[in-house]
């Protein structure tokens, strides 16, 4: 029988919380609706999982239900985000506008504004406890605060978007993996590296 705590057996572990996590991640984003609450959820039950709590099925429904509409409106304006600043870009770039490159680099900043923004957010909302315009607030201040660890973070998540409009096809050929583990693998990266900035919360 297989020693639970072997590196094998954490392994396999953590790879069954990965596969179940991004499982019901994928579907309950498919009314892309409810992508932000799905988000929220899977970085509560992958925390849970971390520390040895609940992660399951229910316990991810149940972090689903908890600040819903506050998440799903969050997660609809990260998904129209990127679409608006590259509808500028284009915008910006057929003009003829006088200082376009500070219009660009504006664009950019809210873009990279955003990303840090999205990346604080739902971990952090998974984390504590506080209304909206706080944990608003204080998503924006703690990712200028921990810039070195949430820049990492940010870039993660947006693998797989620059992977599909750069190389779509070597993501075509990842995409299993991406079905089977690799958004949660990406949220569970995250929790560990803004493990420092969660423990000056508690």
């Amino acid at each position: 029988m297989m020693n639970p705590d072997s590196r094998l057996a954490i392994f396999l572990d953590h790879c069954t919380a990965l596969v179940l996590n991004n499982f019901l991640w994928l579907i309950c984003c498919v009314p892309i609706v409810t992508a932000g609450a799905a988000t929220r959820a899977m970085y509560a039950n992958l925390y849970a999982h971390l520390h040895d709590e609940e992660c399951s099925v229910r316990s991810f429904f149940r972090h689903m239900k908890q600040d819903f509409f506050p998440a799903c409106g969050v997660g609809l304006v990260m998904i129209a985000m990127p679409f608006f600043l590259m509808a500028d870009v284009a915008l910006i770039s057929a003009s003829l506008l006088p200082g376009k490159m500070i219009l660009l680099g504006l664009v950019g900043s809210i873009g990279l504004l955003t990303a840090l923004f999205g990346s604080m957010f739902f971990p952090l909302m998974s984390r504590v406890n506080l209304s909206f315009p706080k944990l608003v607030l204080t998503s924006f201040s703690l990712s200028v605060a921990f810039l070195p660890r949430v820049l990492p973070a940010a870039a993660l998540n947006l693998l797989p978007l620059l992977g599909m409009m750069f190389l779509p096809n070597a993501m075509l050929r990842i995409s299993v993996f991406w079905a089977l583990m690799g958004f949660a693998l990406i949220a569970m990266l995250n929790i560990k590296i803004m493990r420092p900035v969660f423990d000056c919360l508690e």
